[in-house]
């Protein structure tokens, strides 16, 4: 896949049936468009035959592209699972080359203003800085890795910015596990601000992380992207179940009657928190390789 002309889809239907095979058993990995040999040290196998698609259309958001997704859930489980594969390769190529992340990073730049501004616990500050600095340091990661002739030239830069977003990730994870408990403690409106930079922060590593991956393995650090990846899959999966089992008890106190304004605001947010933890496009994007 080249991001520097247009965002394509791999047409799977040209490929042959023993590569296929291969790559649902897990033999060969597919990374940035490419067919390797997982038990090989990663050796090239075959570039995958690529199709443009709408990037207009891609752009907007990553509702489209998870139809390709679900538009085959008739089909067979190998095409259903490879077109998955080829949903997330189209999500990363989005990812780096066009300013959907930039977008979705100056939506949560203002979710952590606004926490600033109201939640007066120095540690809180402290580590909503923290985010604004590893979201900083992904954007970064992303301009670099947005042209192939900028990665050529730039290879000690990426190995440099994936050392420093590594260290700055696995903070947010404990921040964000801190901040939903420290939140009963809030004020009502200062809970509905934790709410939503939780909600927000949450749909955004999914995003971070593929472009993590992506950065790695085109540096051709690919056990690099691929344990960033497992590592990411499962805090990202151990935060978001402590979430979503906090909320469960909250509203299960709410329906007993145990329960006051404060409580209450989360069933004003019952459907953003349920999006960000049943997200589909989350689960692709950490699920398999970019």
């Amino acid at each position: 896949m080249n991001p520097d002309q247009e965002i394509c889809r791999i047409v799977w239907e040209e490929v042959s049936e023993d590569i296929k095979q291969a790559i649902v058993a897990g033999r060969y990995r597919v990374y940035n468009g490419v067919v390797r040999d997982a038990t090989d040290g990663a050796k090239l196998v075959k570039h995958l035959p690529l199709r443009p698609i709408d990037a207009s259309e891609a752009t907007e958001g990553a509702k489209a592209l998870l139809e390709v997704a679900q538009g085959v859930e008739g089909m067979q489980t190998l095409m259903t699972g490879l077109v998955a594969v080829s949903t997330v390769a189209i999500m990363g190529a989005i990812v780096a080359s066009t300013a959907y992340l930039s977008h979705k990073i100056a939506k949560l730049q203002a979710a952590i203003n606004q926490i600033q501004k109201e939640i007066h616990d120095q540690n809180v500050i402290f580590y909503a800085e923290k985010v604004t600095q590893y979201f900083g340091v992904v954007e970064a990661l992303r301009e670099v890795c947005a042209k192939d002739a900028v990665v050529n030239e730039n290879r000690d830069l990426i190995l440099m910015h994936l050392a420093n977003v590594g260290a700055m990730r696995n903070q947010i994870y404990y921040f964000i596990d801190a901040i939903v408990q420290l939140s009963d403690n809030f004020s009502i409106e200062s809970k509905v601000l934790a709410i939503d930079f939780v909600n927000r922060t949450l749909d955004m590593i999914p995003k971070a992380v593929c472009l993590e991956t992506q950065a790695a393995y085109k540096v051709e650090r690919f056990a690099l992207g691929d344990e960033i990846r497992h590592q990411s899959q499962i805090k990202y999966n151990q935060i978001k179940e402590g979430y979503r089992l906090w909320c469960n008890e909250k509203v299960r106190q709410i329906h007993i009657g145990k329960v006051d304004a404060g409580e209450a605001v989360l069933l004003e947010k019952k459907n953003d928190i349920r999006f960000v933890i049943e997200s589909e496009e989350n689960r692709l994007l950490l699920d398999l390789a970019a």
